[in-house]
């Protein structure tokens, strides 16, 4: 037992934990996320958590209820490093903090109540192997759990890999993905309000193309929550 801690001692002098924002060594009993970041990435996310900045976006595209996000995506921001993190760095438990963070806002809390189903955008199979997890579910399954209604991110199906969509056009990026996404299994019956939710809105292409094609075969009310929004 002693040498255990002492061993662990050891690796973290040697191979310390960094904060995945900032970088810097992480302190005793900070996980992931050091303080000053945490207080940072907070005060962003009371500033920013509300309905229009995501509902603006499908004006007159997509009919959602409520449409929420947590951070303004800035490049080359903090809240860029925490989305890199959970996206492309392994560290899918940040997703967990995340969903903490959302649903502990009692306004979300409260809007969300009537919410059946959290429903994840899924990522295409040979990317899921590659990156060994949906950087998204972890989040999404975090909001479930405390609305306690279930969490799929299988509901929809990706048909095909798409390329990165950060140097197209708005118009590109719409004709990508509006035949993207498929059903892939049966809306479970008692479902009439789903949350659906993703890392980043850009143009909201890929969330108007998952939101169109459940309406496509299912008349139910739909919801938006992200990470963040590029405004």
């Amino acid at each position: 037992m002693v040498f255990d801690k002492v061993y662990k001692n050891l690796i973290n002098v040697l191979f310390p934990e960094l904060c995945c924002v900032c970088k810097m060594s992480l302190k005793h009993l900070e996980d992931l996320i050091c303080l000053d970041c945490r207080l940072d990435l907070a005060l962003i996310k009371a500033n920013v958590v509300h309905f229009s900045i995501v509902g603006d976006y499908f004006y007159g595209r997509v009919d959602f209820k409520y449409a929420f996000t947590m951070f303004s995506f800035h490049k080359k921001g903090k809240n860029q490093q925490l989305i890199h993190s959970l996206k492309y760095r392994n560290k899918p438990n940040l997703g967990i903090i995340l969903g903490n963070w959302f649903i502990n806002n009692t306004n979300i809390f409260e809007a969300l109540k009537t919410i059946d189903l959290v429903v994840g955008v899924p990522i295409h199979k040979k990317r899921l192997r590659a990156r060994g997890y949906n950087q998204i579910a972890s989040f999404g399954k975090t909001i479930a759990n405390n609305l306690n209604v279930p969490f799929t991110d299988s509901l929809l199906k990706k048909e095909f890999n798409s390329s990165s969509q950060t140097s197209k056009s708005r118009f590109d990026r719409w004709h990508d993905v509006k035949n993207l996404f498929s059903l892939n299994n049966t809306l479970p019956d008692g479902c009439y309000h789903l949350l659906l939710v993703d890392d980043v809105i850009t143009t909201g292409a890929t969330i108007e193309a998952c939101a169109n094609t459940i309406l496509k075969k299912y008349n139910v009310s739909l919801s938006i929550a992200c990470i963040a929004v590029v405004t």
